[in-house]
């Protein structure tokens, strides 16, 4: 037999156990303890599991019960000063204390007064009493103290039902847990507590009669009772402890009295046929935790003493389909039925003075709130003419409303108020509106057409986040200025259809800037500040040309007085072929014609002098740019993706080419980099493999990282005004073909 041996941390001698040892034992296994080891003494067992016979010696002082298991029969040497046996038992020295029995049917003899927590063993066939024991009783299967006052422990061979002698007051820990088959348990009339693990894994429990004297349920009591198939509360109950009820798979129903003021974690978690609970508490909070995986409630009440429900309390109720609120509820916290997508109805006593219900939706008494819309409630809803406030998550993931027709007597609409509608396609937020909440409409991502008063205008990008479906808008006009701010239009990445009012006094230039399929926008012939001219927004008396629509056609001959020209102004009109800026125009924004895959032309101005990152970037049929002589800066990813440009020639006071400026403008056959160039960015010219002529007029060549291809090294030829200072500096040092500046100028450009 493999054992270990520990050595105790004061060096006195050892321990030895064979609990972490992978063996089988034969019923015939003995197993005798040396008294030394390493010539010092084995005082302690650790613990043993399978051996049926195990010898003690004298040297043993210390035996971790706990750790003992299948044991049939303990012998210990007569000369041991702290232990003694009797029939396979182990018992202290003058046996007055019962430490270890054995598996089988056994009989406490009279001068045992006391019996150790571990002294029992629960798989034995039954236990009996000697009459003489002044301390303790048995009927064969229950022990008792003497007088039947307090029962200690149940055989796990116990069958059917179990009645506990009225005289019982008190029931130990542990008492029947493992009787496998126990399927009826009546409780003395006598009982106030039920404590740990009383009938932890009695799974063929059926039933079990509670007295209206029990005050507290302990952790674990019921623990794993799969057959338990309901309880009946007392009244006097107080306390349910953790995990009480946890895996009552059976349990179909439960109603908590109201005297109960504390239920623990896990009380009844995992009771997956629980499907209607009644709460008496006089407050709901912090309980979902005791219901955890309770996936097929569907349906709550509450008791007339309830007085609030807290927040989320009825998470873990998935399936829940109806909750019953009787007159004594005060309070309900606005996300309470968040989680609870299958909720049908909420149900109100006629007599409740805080809250009233109609058609399954939750109002406050007066009408003039509405607090919850049941998740689960299908079609059109018409908010009441007597709503003042829609309530914070009143519609939140009501997944199958249609139609919300919203009252104009409503003035504030709460926070996620209609967050996650997905099937709301139209709403029309009514004029007498005057807050409306973050996320109020968050995630309703089939929402195709929205009217608004414009109040809300600088703030959509929060009210309407994820309703990237939506198509029309339109606000209307309001008493007071408003603005349509820089991400106010950001949700909105189908919009086609716009309505501004008169009263819209500011337009951020970028407000546009994730609106590529905008149409038309229709503007107030009382607005003075914007107008939509042939497809195209203008405002500051239109000097400043804000959006271009993604219909307008052909060439467009942008008017004289236009100065400005916001970013990403004509992003994604695919359908204009050319472009003519007017002077006075000084800098290509950010992205301004980015994506427009037909632009075969475009005419910038004398006046330019810089051209913004991405400004022509993925215009594919460029074909042709004359870049003006004043321009100081090709932003990143200019002209990046123009795959049909064959020249560039850069302007004489050119100094900065950034990253990625021509990127992937894989015709380019010709470049010609001014003298005047101080930097050119990382990866300016990456992708553009066919090039054949590179005209560099710096004297001093810049270090840099152009990305110029492998294959060009070898066939593209680079005009420099010295070679030599050219072969040494990177990445011109790479080209093997090198001519003289002049000879170039000569020929071609006669300078």
């Amino acid at each position: 037999m493999i054992v270990d041996f520990v050595k105790v941390p004061d060096g006195s001698g050892y321990g030895v156990g064979n609990l972490n040892k992978q063996s089988r034992f034969s019923r015939d296994d003995i197993y005798v303890v040396p008294e030394y080891y390493n010539g010092k003494p084995v005082h302690t067992i650790l613990g043993f599991d399978g051996v049926r016979t195990l010898v003690i010696p004298p040297s043993i002082k210390f035996i971790f019960t706990i750790n003992l298991s299948n044991i049939e029969n303990i012998e210990v040497a007569s000369t041991n000063p702290y232990f003694s046996s009797r029939d396979g038992a182990l018992y202290n020295k003058d046996m007055s204390r019962l430490i270890y029995c054995p598996e089988r049917s056994f009989t406490i003899s009279a001068n045992v007064r006391i019996i150790e927590d571990s002294g029992l063993r629960h798989r034995m066939s039954s236990i009996y009493v000697d009459k003489d024991n002044p301390d303790y009783s048995s009927d064969g299967s229950i022990l008792y103290d003497k007088y039947r006052l307090k029962l200690i422990r149940c055989v796990l061979r116990c069958i059917g039902e179990v009645v506990i002698p009225a005289s019982v007051y008190d029931i130990a820990p542990n008492a029947f847990s493992g009787c496998l088959h126990i399927e009826s348990i009546k409780l003395p009339p006598t009982l106030s507590r039920i404590k740990e693990c009383t009938f932890l894994n009695c799974s063929a429990l059926q039933r079990v009669g509670l007295p209206k004297s029990l005050t507290s349920i302990a952790d674990c009591a019921f623990h794993m009772c799969t057959s338990l198939r309901s309880v009946e509360f007392p009244q006097s109950l107080s306390y349910i402890g953790a995990s009480a009820f946890d895996g009552c798979t059976s349990l179909s129903s439960i109603a908590i009295p109201e005297s109960v003021n504390y239920i623990g974690k896990n009380a009844f978690a995992h009771c997956s046929a629980l499907t209607y609970i009644k709460f008496g508490q006089q407050n709901l909070e912090n309980i979902s935790t005791a219901f955890v995986d309770c996936k097929n409630v569907t349906h709550i009440e509450t008791a007339p003493s309830v007085r609030s429900i807290g927040k989320n309390i009825f998470t873990e109720f998935a399936k829940l389909c109806t909750v019953t609120l009787e007159a004594g509820i005060t309070f309900i916290d606005t996300s309470t039925f968040s989680s609870c997508r299958k909720l049908e109805a909420i149900l109100v006593a006629a007599d409740n003075k805080a809250f009233a219900a109609i058609d399954g939706v939750l109002y406050s008494k007066d009408m003039t709130t509405i607090i919850r819309c049941p998740a689960a409630k299908k079609g059109a809803v018409s908010i009441p003419d007597s709503v003042i406030t829609i309530a914070d998550n009143a519609f939140k993931d009501c997944t199958n409303l249609s139609c919300i027709v919203i009252s104009k007597s409503v003035t504030a609409i709460g926070r996620n108020a209609f967050a996650g509608c997905s099937k709301l396609e139209s709403i029309e937020i009514p004029n007498s509106v005057t807050t409306i909440a973050d996320n109020a409409f968050k995630d309703c991502n089939n929402l195709t057409r929205i009217i608004l008063p414009d109040f809300a205008a600088d703030n959509m990008h929060k009210i309407f986040a994820g309703c990237s479906a939506v198509t029309s808008l339109e606000l209307k006009s309001s008493a007071t200025p408003s603005s349509i701010g820089k991400s106010s239009l950001m949700p909105f990445h189908a919009l086609r259809y716009l309505i501004i009012p008169a009263s819209v006094e500011s337009i951020h230039p970028q407000a546009f800037n994730s609106c590529k399929e905008i149409e038309f926008i229709d503007i107030d012939k009382r607005n003075t500040n914007y107008v939509f001219i042939d497809g195209i927004l203008y405002g500051n008396s239109n000097t400043q040309l804000i959006k271009c629509t993604r219909k307008t056609k052909g060439i467009v001959h942008i008017p004289e007085n236009v100065t400005d020209i916001e970013s990403k102004a004509f992003a994604g009109c695919t359908a204009i072929t050319g472009v003519d800026i007017p002077d006075g125009v000084k800098k290509i924004c950010n992205g301004t014609f980015e994506g427009c895959s037909n632009l075969v032309r475009a005419s910038l101005p004398g006046s330019l002098e810089e051209i913004g990152s991405s400004a022509f970037s993925a215009c594919s049929n460029l074909a042709e740019i004359k870049i003006p002589k004043i321009v100081v800066t090709v932003g990143s990813r200019a002209f990046r993706g123009c795959k049909s440009l064959r020249r560039i020639e850069l302007p004489k006071g050119l100094t900065n080419i950034q990253n990625e400026s021509f990127q992937g403008c894989s015709n380019l056959e010709f470049i010609s980099i001014p003298k005047s160039i101080a930097s050119i960015g990382d990866r300016a010219f990456a992708g553009c493999h066919n090039i054949r002529k590179i005209v560099c007029r710096r004297v001093y060549p810049l270090h840099c990282n152009p990305g110029f291809e492998k294959e060009l090294i070898g066939i593209t030829t680079l005009y420099v005004p010295m070679r030599r200072r050219y072969r040494w500096i990177a990445p011109w040092h790479l080209f093997k073909r090198y001519r003289s500046l002049r000879s170039l100028l000569a020929i071609f450009y006669k300078l």
